[in-house]
């Protein structure tokens, strides 16, 4: 019902700019601002494996995700982190002997 409701206030809105700058709005550019908004609008989210489409269970998994994202405690120990990466030396210690 609500996102019914943004599609037809975004028309609305569209027309009247256009109505402004006496131009006339067609079929083409009606659908490709229908398009934009359809593809800027999240229709679902997925919070801890269970996928929400109700509005308030969606903004509950924004709001978690984001909380989440951007506390101040690390996901891991950063030391930890660093011992799990192991990566190749680009000289070989022979090289460094050798004069």
């Amino acid at each position: 019902m609500a996102r019914a409701c943004h599609v037809v206030i975004n028309k609305i809105i569209k027309r009247i700019k256009w109505l402004e700058f006496n131009e006339k709005s067609n079929k083409y550019f009606l659908n490709i601002n229908k398009s934009a908004y359809n593809k800027s609008y999240f229709k679902s989210f997925v919070s801890e494996g269970v996928e929400t489409f109700n509005i308030k269970d969606k903004i509950d998994a924004a709001y978690d995700f984001f909380s989440d994202l951007y506390s101040d405690s690390p996901v891991i120990d950063p030391a930890v982190f660093l011992n799990l990466i192991h990566v190749n030396p680009i000289v070989s210690e022979n090289c460094l002997d050798a004069p």
